[in-house]
């Protein structure tokens, strides 16, 4: 079975913390630990407006030459805790991929952060992500992980894992 690279969409793909500090403002962070996640509420559609991240350009292409495109997926999750004010967030999210990345690329849903790890089958199945728990939790169930913090360490760890 040939492995398959994992790639996170939020805070790897797509900008969501840039599209946060430009719309909520500097304390949105403090903003999604709010119930129902505070002023998010105000924006139901805004998976659909995330700008793409510098690079994910390259890094979905090198990906691809790296195990092939079909083997390249979008792994994300869902919003758990306000759910309900984001009607159209798998949608929105599956239609970002398919404007900004790939029109072909697969989206999977974890369906939540935590349940990402239980997509990883082989053990040479990679996840690109930028939430340390959900690299250690991958790794756990056996696969390889790489905490993206921008693209071109993520590459460099990629040349090194896949060569």
């Amino acid at each position: 079975m040939k492995p398959a690279i994992f790639l996170d969409m939020d805070g790897v793909l797509a900008g969501f913390e840039d599209w946060s500090q430009d719309v909520i403002g500097p304390d949105w962070k403090a903003e999604i630990d709010q119930p129902e996640w505070g002023a998010y509420q105000n924006h139901p559609r805004l998976y659909s407006k995330l700008p793409i991240m510098q690079g994910a350009d390259v890094l979905y292409a090198t990906c691809c030459k790296i195990v092939g495109k079909d083997h390249v997926h979008i792994l994300t999750a869902m919003p758990n805790r306000a759910r309900s004010h984001f009607p159209h967030a798998a949608m929105d999210k599956i239609q970002w991929a398919r404007t900004y990345i790939s029109p072909s690329i697969k989206v999977l849903f974890g369906p939540f952060a935590k349940d990402k790890q239980h997509h990883c089958r082989y053990g040479k199945d990679i996840l690109i992500d930028d939430m340390a728990i959900n690299i250690e939790q991958w790794r756990v169930a056996g696969g390889l992980g790489i905490l993206h913090t921008e693209v071109f360490s993520t590459l460099n760890h990629l040349e090194v894992m896949t060569s």
